[in-house]
Parts: C-alpha cells; sequence; structure tokens
C-alpha cells in the first residue's frame, strides 16, 4: 500500500504523524496599528511564535480585520522583517520580527499595549532597553555644560557649550572632561531645535563665530541660567 506523504492525503495508506510544534518557531502574524488614535498612520506587523504571545497575552488590535493577517508569504516576512527581542527576564526572552519600519519608539508604544508588555527591549544584536526608556525617546533636551578641556581666560570666563541631545550623557560623553550646568527637556527635537536656536541668537554676544561654544564669566552664566529657568517654568505650568 502507499503511504500518504501528508496527513489527509486522498492516495490511501495509514497517515503520517504530524511533527510537534516547536514552541519558539516563528509562525504567527499579527498586526497592529501604529496609533490606535488616528488610524492613517496605517499599521505594523509582527512575526513571532505562539510562546511570544502567551507570555506577552495579546491578540493584535482586535479591530483590524483578520484577511489583513493573511496572505503574506513566510520567507517574505522572515527576508524584509527586523529582528528584535522581547526580554520578560534573563531565562524568558523571545525573538521576532517586525515591519522594517518600526522605531524604538514605535515598538515601546506597540508593547505597552499588552496585557503583559516585556521588561525590556533589544534591537537586533543592539543594547536592551525598558519600555519606558524607549518611550521616553520622544523628548530632547537643551544642555548647557562647562568645557574642563579649556583653561580659565585672563579675565576671570571659562567655555561652555549650548546644545541639543536626546541623551544628555551619551552626547556630552563626546566633548572630554566636562559639568553638565543645567538643561530644558522638551516634548519633540522639533521643540529643543527652537529653543537652542533662541539661546544661541539670544546669547550670541558671548559665543565663538561658527561654533556652540560661549565664553562667559560668573555673572554672564547666571543670566544664561535665569534664560533656562524661565524656560523651565514655562513648561512645567
Amino acid at each position: 500500500m502507499k503511504r500518504s506523504r501528508y496527513p489527509g492525503d486522498p492516495r490511501g495508506g495509514p497517515p503520517k504523524t504530524a511533527p510537534p510544534k516547536k514552541p519558539d518557531k516563528l509562525e504567527v502574524h499579527t498586526v497592529f496599528w501604529k496609533d490606535t488614535e488616528d488610524r492613517q498612520k496605517g499599521t505594523i506587523w509582527f512575526f513571532h511564535s505562539w510562546k511570544l504571545m502567551g507570555a506577552g497575552g495579546f491578540r493584535g488590535d482586535q479591530d483590524i480585520p483578520w484577511r489583513q493577517q493573511a496572505g503574506h508569504q513566510t520567507s517574505l516576512l522572515i527576508a524584509r522583517g527586523k529582528k528584535w527581542y522581547a526580554i520578560y527576564s534573563d531565562e524568558e526572552q523571545y525573538l521576532f520580527l517586525a515591519s522594517p519600519i518600526t522605531t524604538k519608539r514605535l515598538m515601546a508604544d506597540i508593547v505597552s499595549r499588552w496585557p503583559t508588555p516585556p521588561l525590556k527591549l533589544r534591537l537586533g544584536s543592539g543594547p536592551a532597553f525598558t519600555v519606558k526608556d524607549l518611550k521616553d525617546e520622544t523628548h530632547s533636551h537643551v544642555y548647557l555644560v562647562q568645557l574642563l578641556t579649556f583653561h580659565q581666560t585672563a579675565a576671570g570666563q571659562h567655555y561652555y557649550k549650548i546644545g541639543k541631545a536626546k541623551s544628555i550623557p551619551r552626547r556630552i560623553k563626546q566633548f572630554g572632561p566636562c559639568n553638565l550646568v543645567a538643561s530644558i527637556k522638551l516634548p519633540t527635537e522639533q521643540d529643543s531645535l527652537k529653543v537652542e536656536a533662541e539661546l544661541h541668537s539670544k546669547f550670541s554676544c558671548f559665543r565663538r563665530p561658527g561654533t556652540e561654544i560661549f565664553c562667559m564669566d560668573q555673572a554672564q552664566l547666571k543670566s544664561v541660567l535665569d534664560v533656562y529657568l524661565l524656560y523651565e517654568n514655562r513648561l512645567s505650568d
């Protein structure tokens, strides 16, 4: 008798036993809205295991029709997807793939909607971040640092830098020895660009031409700090 080549083969013979499913195998295609409040922004797909779905307790955005989750070839998803890891503990980490346009901020926003979001996320082989840190990356800062690589001038002035950064510690590492004097936390990078430009213009009399470096004595520094304080008070209102 000819054996069947797959379960249910009409050509007869005892059916072969279906191989057991691998719990970490990527075989589930799930779709999420980028922004549940603004559907015009579209969707993001995930390709993941049943085990990750169980750990996160998610089922996709329930009002996305199931037809949007069908018709995708596995090979194309694997070829196009960005590699991510959902980290629940050192022993519990799940690989999954996501749309190539997915950013860290967007990923943090999506997984924060899950009933049980991961403690951390990692993009490819990069460093792991907590979901809170990733969501906070929407903020940007305008900082004021004293550059210690420059010596005090004969007139008692020190050198400072006014700039912007999403992460102040990472940014000022590039300057060598320096002290953080003040900073303003702003909602977006566009806001920080605007405030940085306003400060550069307002204190251009202290500025070294063509740079973001300002040479100031203590009285001049205080005038800059007063303006930083005004921005902080305005943002907290």
